[in-house]
């Protein structure tokens, strides 16, 4: 093998995605001006700038990965919104970014306790009620009085020839 194969064959590697990419507060703010301004590249760079530090705080409080991508997206859609709500007097790009990234994650972790508190009421209510009244009883009762009903039809064919103890004189 030639000096140039092993020179091509690096050359085939994917490239590493850049990480972050790096800005000063002068620069976030310059984006956050430049999106009260609609200008929708400034918040593309935003987003690079920041999205790892929103989906990673998001993660860590959610502990689910398609719940910390959804809270990414929304807090990018909520700093496009309320670009003209920062006020650079009252903290940094990136706190007030951060800031909307924690709660919207505490609310998304809210969704899912009150999801899941609502299916287990359901599931309460359910062992709860009388077993006639549960559906699932109620079909297996339904089902096993069929079954009865068809073997003692079954019974009613050989009642007078297997039993000749038994008459229906009696």
């Amino acid at each position: 093998m030639a000096d140039n194969d092993w020179d091509q064959t690096d050359q085939d590697q994917p490239a590493e995605a850049p990480r972050t990419v790096p800005a000063d507060e002068a620069q976030l703010q310059s984006w956050i001006a430049a999106i009260v301004d609609q200008d929708q590249s400034a918040l593309e760079r935003l987003y690079d700038c920041l999205v790892e530090q929103v989906y990673g705080l998001a993660l860590r409080i959610t502990g689910r990965a398609q719940i910390a991508e959804e809270v990414a997206q929304d807090t990018f859609w909520q700093v496009w919104r309320q670009a003209p709500r920062f006020d650079p007097a009252r903290g940094s790009v990136r706190a007030w970014v951060m800031t909307m990234a924690r709660s919207r994650a505490l609310d998304a972790l809210r969704q899912l306790d009150s999801k899941q508190t609502e299916l287990e009421e359901e599931t309460l209510a359910a062992l709860a009620a009388p077993a006639a009244q549960r559906p699932a009883d109620l079909l297996g009762a339904v089902q096993q009085g069929h079954i009865l009903h068809a073997a003692l039809a079954q019974l009613e064919r050989y009642r007078g020839s297997c039993w000749p103890w038994h008459s229906s004189e009696a």
